[in-house]
């Protein structure tokens, strides 16, 4: 059995592309995009352990565009 962990964001729609872009580049194995009032929630699945791309990144860049890290589940 995988084991896999869950980031949740709330995301800009303008900022969809980049920002999903940024996380398929950093390893994730897939998301899930849905629409949560004005901005969307986007569920990104990644492996265990997580890729090293992706646990030294910092989301400081992107929430000065608004975009929020909401959930983290392994």
């Amino acid at each position: 059995m995988s084991t896999y962990h869950r980031r949740t964001y709330l995301v800009p729609p303008e900022h969809e592309d980049a920002f999903t872009a940024e996380l398929w580049w950093r390893g994730i194995l897939g998301c899930e995009i849905r629409e949560e009032g004005e901005r969307l929630r986007l569920d990104a699945y990644l492996p265990d352990p997580l890729p090293r791309a992706f646990a030294s990144w910092s989301l400081e860049e992107w929430t000065s565009r608004g975009v929020e890290a909401e959930a983290e589940e392994s």
